[in-house]
């Protein structure tokens, strides 16, 4: 595992979700369609870039209370070394490294075929649920 610097990685996972948050809202208006190299994005990653968001955002919301429980500041870098550690393993658990982790978040920004791509994948998982 490479080491990364904790509080990028935390922007970089509160970024994400932000991104794929409104990128979600605003799906009548995909992203303007730009040139880049997102065809090496399968669909496969697409549905592991997915459960990795969405199990980020539990982690968020866990560490977001567990922040406010502790006042001390020790108590609360601890708390974000603990959340990078756990996003970290979260993404190559579902079978992504945060490089490949952050240039899917950000094409998605970028490319309107990709996104659509996700939104496509994103609802057929939703329809899987139980």
């Amino acid at each position: 595992m490479r080491n990364v610097n904790p509080r990028t990685l935390l922007l970089l996972a509160v970024a994400t979700i932000v991104l794929v948050t409104t990128l979600s809202c605003q799906s009548d208006q995909p992203p303007a369609p730009t040139v880049g190299h997102t065809g090496d994005v399968t669909d496969d990653d697409l549905r592991n870039f997915i459960r990795t968001v969405d199990e980020i955002g539990e982690l968020q919301t866990d560490l977001r209370q567990r922040m406010l429980d502790t006042s001390d500041a020790e108590g609360q870098q601890r708390l974000q070394q603990e959340m990078n550690q756990r996003m970290t393993e979260t993404a190559e658990q579902n079978g992504l490294e945060i490089d490949q982790y952050s240039q899917i978040a950000q094409a998605l920004n970028e490319d309107s075929q990709l996104f659509e791509r996700y939104r496509t994948i994103r609802e057929q998982m939703i329809t899987e649920i139980p």
